[in-house]
Order: C-alpha cells, then sequence, then structure tokens
C-alpha cells in the first residue's frame, strides 16, 4: 500500500541530478541517506527515484534527486541485496529542497563456492575474477594455487557470474547460478582460446584443405554449380570473357559473368563447396582471394555455410557494398559456431540482374585445435626482502629455458595475494631453477619442482642492491 509521508525540509540545496540537466519546467530536490536498517552503514549504489527519475548514492548512502514538481507516485529505494522498500507517494513544489532518509532490510545471503580450472586439457586450477552480473560488490579472486572461491549471494534470485582467468588465452564464461536455501557448489572450467592460441602450455595445430581451381573445363572434384530454374550464366571456370584472375591468385579461377549479356536475364547461381569435416576442430576459419565489381542495385553476394547438407543455409560473409568500383580482396571469416561438426559445406552464391562480376581462387578452411604440451605452473610474488612489498616488473624465469619468463603484476582488486604476483609455465615435470632479475634489486636463482598438470607457489625474495 502506498503512503503519502511528511517530509521535512532542508536548507541546503542538492546538487541535480536524474533528469535535472534537462529539466526546465517547475522542480524541487529529495536529498538523504540510505543505510543498512540493522546496521546503520551507509548503502552505495542504491538508486532512490521514481519512474525515470533516479539518483544513486554515494560511498557515504547520500544520494540528491531531482523531481518535477507536484506529486510524485511510487518512490522507491533500490539495492543489491536489499529488499525493495514499499512506494512512497509525496508532494513536492517548484523550489522546495526535501530531506529523505531510508533505511533497508538485507535480505539473507548463501554461501556459492567452487573451483576455477583449464578446461582444454591441463585441467589446472586458474588464476580467476568473478563479478556478479548487476552487483556493485568487489569482484571475487579464486587461490592462485587451487583456483577456489568462496562468496555469499541474497537468497531467492538467480544470478550471473562472470568468470575471467588472470592468465591471458582463455575465453570468460557466463554462468547461472539459482541460490535459495542451501549452499551452491559451482565449478567452473574455462577454455582455451583456440583462435588467439596464447594460452600457455598448448601448442596449436593447424589443418589446411584449399581450393585453387586449376581445371578449366568444369567444377573441381567434390565442388557443383548450382542454378536457379530458370537461369543460366553461371559460375564457370574457364574465364568466359579473357578477363584474367584478378582476385591475386595464379592460374584458373572461378567466374560468375553479369555484364557480357543483354540486359535483363535473371542470375541465381550458387558455387556449393564439397563436405569438410571439422568434428575434431576447436575453430575453423575461411579464407578465399575475391575480385568483383559491384552493383549495389542489381548485385548480391554472399558465403553461406550448411551442416545438414544443404537443407538449411547460414550466412557467414556479404559482399562489401562498394559501388561501381573493381576490388581485390583478401577475406578471412570465422567458422568457430561450425566447429565440432562433421559435414559442413559452403556455398559461394550470386544473384544479380545485369550485374557486373564475381571472381574466387584459392578457397581454404582451416581447422584450429590447441594440444596440451607437458608442463605445470609455477606461481607466487616477488617482495622486497627488506620491506616486503610487492615488487612490481620483476622477471621471473627458467634457466632451463630462456624464452619461458613472466612479469610480476599488481593486484589492486586482490589484497589476498599482493602486488608482485608472477604465473611462469615450465615445460617438462621435474627441478627446475628460477632466475629473478628486477631493476634496483641483486639476482636472484631458486630451485623448484614442476609437477605435471598442477600449480606450484613458489614466493621469491629480493634483496635491494647495496
Amino acid at each position: 500500500m502506498q503512503r503519502r509521508d511528511r517530509l521535512r525540509r532542508s536548507d541546503r540545496p542538492g546538487p541535480p541530478a536524474g533528469l535535472a540537466a534537462f529539466r526546465s519546467g517547475p522542480h524541487g530536490t529529495l536529498s538523504g541517506t540510505v543505510k543498512d536498517a540493522a546496521t546503520g552503514k551507509p548503502v552505495a549504489h542504491a538508486t532512490v527515484g521514481s519512474g525515470p527519475d533516479i539518483a544513486t548514492t554515494d560511498t557515504h548512502g547520500a544520494y540528491t534527486l531531482d523531481l518535477p514538481a507536484g506529486t510524485v507516485e511510487d518512490l522507491t529505494v533500490k539495492a543489491f541485496g536489499y529488499t525493495t522498500t514499499a512506494p512512497v507517494t509525496l508532494d513536492i513544489a517548484d523550489g522546495q529542497a526535501l530531506t529523505r532518509d531510508f533505511g533497508l532490510s538485507a535480505i539473507p545471503r548463501e554461501r556459492v563456492h567452487g573451483t576455477v580450472e583449464d578446461g582444454s586439457g591441463h585441467g589446472w586450477p586458474l588464476y580467476a575474477r568473478l563479478t556478479v552480473s548487476g552487483s556493485p560488490e568487489a569482484p571475487v579472486w579464486t587461490d592462485p594455487v587451487t583456483g577456489a572461491y568462496d562468496m555469499a549471494l541474497p537468497k531467492g534470485s538467480d544470478y550471473t557470474l562472470n568468470v575471467t582467468a588472470a592468465l591471458p588465452g582463455y575465453e570468460p564464461l557466463a554462468r547461472k547460478v539459482m541460490v535459495h536455501n542451501k549452499t551452491v557448489t559451482e565449478d567452473v572450467a574455462l577454455t582455451a582460446d583456440p583462435d588467439t592460441a596464447t594460452a600457455v602450455g598448448y601448442r596449436l595445430e593447424l589443418a589446411d584443405r584449399t581450393e585453387t581451381f586449376d581445371s578449366t573445363a568444369a567444377a573441381p572434384q567434390g565442388w557443383s554449380v548450382l542454378n536457379a530454374a530458370g537461369t543460366g550464366n553461371g559460375w564457370e571456370f574457364d574465364d568466359p570473357t579473357q578477363r584474367g584472375n584478378s582476385t591475386g591468385g595464379d592460374g584458373a579461377f572461378a567466374v560468375v559473368e553479369s555484364d557480357n549479356g543483354p540486359i535483363g536475364p535473371h542470375q541465381d547461381s550458387q558455387l556449393i563447396s564439397p563436405e569438410y569435416d571439422l568434428s575434431a576442430a576447436q575453430s575453423a576459419e575461411l579464407t578465399f582471394k575475391t575480385a568483383y565489381l559491384y552493383n549495389p542495385n542489381q548485385q548480391h553476394m554472399t558465403v553461406d555455410a550448411s551442416t545438414d547438407s544443404g537443407a538449411t543455409w547460414e550466412n557467414v560473409w556479404t559482399g562489401p557494398k562498394i559501388s561501381d568500383s573493381a576490388q581485390r580482396l583478401t577475406e578471412h571469416v570465422p567458422l568457430r559456431q561450425f566447429a565440432g561438426h562433421k559435414t559442413v559445406r559452403l556455398r559461394f552464391h550470386f544473384v544479380a540482374d545485369w550485374g557486373y562480376f564475381w571472381s574466387l581462387d584459392d578457397v581454404d578452411v582451416q581447422t584450429r585445435v590447441l594440444v596440451p604440451t607437458p608442463g605445470g605452473l609455477i606461481v607466487g610474488t616477488v617482495r622486497d626482502a627488506r620491506s616486503r612489498a610487492g615488487v612490481v616488473g620483476a622477471t621471473v624465469g627458467d634457466t632451463a629455458d630462456p624464452d619461458e619468463t613472466a612479469l610480476t603484476t599488481a593486484t589492486p582488486e586482490d589484497p589476498a595475494v599482493g602486488d608482485g604476483f608472477y604465473t611462469l609455465f615450465s615445460a617438462d615435470p621435474g627441478p627446475h631453477t628460477l632466475r629473478v632479475t628486477a631493476s634496483g634489486y641483486a639476482e636472484l636463482t631458486r630451485r623448484t619442482t614442476v609437477h605435471r598438470d598442477r600449480v606450484t607457489r613458489r614466493n621469491l625474495r629480493l634483496r635491494p642492491d647495496a
């Protein structure tokens, strides 16, 4: 039930908020603080408002809201982790400054915990950052050695956990969790990105299948040309107008001509590839060389993919809309969404009514697979031996492999770990010697043991130069 409250006047005007910067008509201001009703602590990031008129509390729980003069209905206060207040109706006069403080009741919380690990073969725990969509609260970080995390979320809602690895090369993940009346265990496995291929401990294997259209007599083996009923003059391979290969490729090529006939014939021609087996691929990419002259009103060029032998097609590329100018391009088209499918076909689809031409060469489908290489991770912090402060920018390396190095970084969001943090991949499980260097410090070497597919902690202390 709404209630009409008598609000006390305030002698101090508040700064404009909400739509104040755009409001020129009669208006007043409402200001105050929002606190936890039980503890009395200020509630930051709470929203106070009615309809489009909204203000957000600062770190002290304070707000100032500009409102149109008259009766304001359905004013509520909302904050993550708190019960929304009952709607309030108030009257405000032009130029009037009102003050209203609000107390919010905290929603009981439930534990949400689990681990974050590599999901692409190594399975090692990952140091990762977790946030909750819609929550202004600080992120939660996993333990760098165990990958464990622990948080508490308000009961009675569903949430989205956003998980990002600190190590480069892993794809972020959004995971739905339902929090009600019992502890939630939610383990997360992050995938090493086969497209960026920067995750440590993996090598990228590539496999290419390329068509160069060397034959001028017919479509290559496994390829076909399909012209719509009642149409002709489709894809050809013998350069019928002797324009030459302008795609950037060599020798013969595929071309569909549209400007070498009488005005009016409709063309609808498909150049369809054989099947590509992407069942073992983690990602794939289509590359092709192309040249064309584009007519924006009478010509359409697309590339489509099918996983059901052509029963349905999904567009993956559309010819750039550049008019009346010959173009020569090498196009790279992601096919990540088709990885894992055993039968993938491509079609190069040309539709025109007396357009120009489209030519192709060197059509290549490349599969990408990340393969784990033996080894493990070493994590830790590098600190000043005297002050115990973290040393940022130090280089930690494995003496057995000069290419394996890591720089220490700051961790402003995770004081539990502290500045000077590093993660180093070392191949070949067993004893290793670490070398640490930093400007202003004496070089340090220390022994450690690398365990396959596991994380080893090795904290290090540098002595300042004399």
